[in-house]
């Protein structure tokens, strides 16, 4: 269990990146781990954990990026997407600036209704939940 940040913070931050990696944009359909990603690298100018400076990653890519400057892993995330460099950095800079309030409520209310121990649970059942909703779209 992670415990430099609160299950309910942790998942509000995921679903404000609509359950997504804000750099590669594959999320929890494809099969990825989601993971927490520090813009601002924790070794710089201080730890800095609040939501305005985690953005929510795949563990591939988090690893990859590490301690880089953003700016840098931008241009090598870029060029292995094939997307522009600026759109990541529009969805790094958009998902920074959006209030955190509801995402807050919903993941409170997300983690009492399905009585989740912690985020492993919700994250195990958000799986499922894709992969059903995958399997009625492709039966279509």
């Amino acid at each position: 269990m992670c415990n430099w940040i609160r299950p309910k913070t942790r998942l509000a931050i995921y679903m404000r990146d609509g359950l997504a990696c804000v750099y590669c944009g594959r999320g929890l359909e494809d099969g990825i781990l989601l993971t927490l990603d520090h813009v601002k690298p924790k070794g710089k100018h201080g730890m800095n954990n609040a939501a305005s400076n985690l953005v929510t990653a795949c563990k591939e890519c988090n690893d990859r990026k590490n301690h880089k400057p953003l700016s840098r892993w931008i241009r090598r995330v870029s060029v292995d997407t094939r997307q522009n460099p600026k759109n990541i950095l529009a969805r790094v800079v958009e998902r920074q600036t959006m209030p955190m309030r509801e995402y807050l409520e919903d993941a409170k209310y997300a983690l009492l209704a399905r009585k989740c121990k912690d985020i492993h649970d919700v994250r195990n059942q958000y799986r499922e939940f894709f992969a059903r909703t995958l399997k009625e779209i492709g039966s279509k």
